[in-house]
């Protein structure tokens, strides 16, 4: 076969200089969440050092899975609060109850919920800063 401009196949270049272009809109973000997963995820259970608040919000969500009822054992003695939670409001607790089924009571387990919400609001937050009209580069300072 004869060699013309029909022949050939166009490629585009997306190294320079031996390193991956940073011009594609996607790889900023993408980037950035990456880090924000990575660094959320290998400090997940030492730091910050596991306080006694996170046991109490997710002690419902453990006493659902074990005994069906949505109380708060530690505080058994006040108010009925063993049998049912009225001290705060119960969405973060029953959501808990997903990871704790999953992996159990585990500190990790707990605050993977917290790292999956942070995770989406900074993919929310960036898609509502590109919906504005912002550009991607200042949408990825964004997150």
């Amino acid at each position: 076969m004869g060699e013309g401009k029909g022949n050939t196949i166009p490629t585009t270049n997306r190294w320079r200089g031996g390193q991956l272009s940073l011009d594609r809109p996607m790889l900023r973000p993408a980037l950035c969440i990456l880090l924000y997963v990575v660094l959320a995820t290998v400090y997940l259970e030492r730091w910050p050092v596991p306080d006694f608040d996170e046991g109490l919000y997710a002690n419902p969500a453990l006493n659902l899975i074990q005994k069906g009822n949505f109380g708060s054992s530690a505080m058994s003695g006040v108010f009925d609060l063993g049998r049912v939670t009225f001290w705060f409001l119960p969405l973060h607790s029953l959501l808990l109850w997903v990871p704790i089924k999953l992996f159990g009571f585990h500190v990790w387990a707990v605050r993977l919920f917290s790292v999956l919400c942070g995770l989406l609001t900074l993919l929310a937050l960036y898609k509502l800063a590109r919906s504005l009209g912002v550009g991607d580069k200042a949408a990825t300072l964004l997150i």
